[in-house]
């Protein structure tokens, strides 16, 4: 996807997240099932359905870690509380997906995958011949920081981040291809007025950078 459409959608749904954010819910399950398009191109959130209050009781068990894997925080693959910058990581791989067309860490084994995303980094865009502007690729990375600490604080602080990197006047925001509106793609009916998922949309990538998630999906 080009970087800018990339970068205008990421900005929408840090909008999204970032009022969630100030409701006091955190999100833990954000990934591109749970984003629906609509036929203007604006991201909606959806599926809150593990999201916790924040600051709240825990409503797992401190055994079990909930979400899918390929998104989730660090922190929380090793057991410690989440916040904010834990939804801002999953935003960071929705971003990158959106720019490669793969995700950052990719395995059959759910250990092989916990441990990378703890311990390995992503690899550079420029790794695998992706051309961007390096502060898009800053941007980036530091959403996919392995501590908290060193992300951006919260989404409104991504979003400005992003917004500084793009060009003056109309971007991403129309970020459905024509075609997309009456097509059928991952499963989703996408016609007239019905919404689409981000996962139809990324579904317009090469086939050779396509894995499908519904393939594999997994929540633990």
């Amino acid at each position: 996807m080009p970087w800018q459409r990339a970068l205008g959608l990421t900005r929408q749904i840090l909008e999204g997240i970032g009022h969630a954010h100030e409701l006091g819910i955190l999100h833990r399950d954000l990934k591109p099932a749970n984003i629906m398009l609509t036929p203007s191109g604006k991201p909606n959130l959806m599926d809150f359905g593990i999201a916790q209050a924040l600051g709240g009781p825990r409503l797992t068990r401190e055994d079990r870690l909930i979400g899918t894997l390929e998104y989730i925080a660090p922190e929380r693959v090793q057991g410690k509380p989440a916040d904010v910058r834990s939804d801002l990581y999953s935003v960071g791989v929705l971003l990158y997906e959106m720019l490669t067309g793969r995700l950052p860490f990719e395995s059959d084994s759910d250990y092989e995958l916990m441990q990378a995303q703890v311990q390995k980094q992503a690899p550079a865009l420029g790794e695998l011949g992706i051309e961007v502007p390096r502060g898009v690729e800053q941007a980036l990375m530091k959403a996919l920081e392995k501590d908290p600490e060193r992300r951006y604080r919260d989404a409104a602080e991504f979003a400005a981040g992003l917004a500084a990197l793009l060009p003056a006047g109309p971007t991403a925001a129309a970020a459905v291809p024509p075609r997309l509106k009456e097509t059928r793609l991952a499963g989703v009916a996408v016609v007239g007025k019905r919404p689409a998922t981000l996962d139809s949309l990324l579904g317009w990538l090469p086939a050779r950078n396509r894995r499908r998630r519904f393939r594999r999906s997994r929540s633990c």
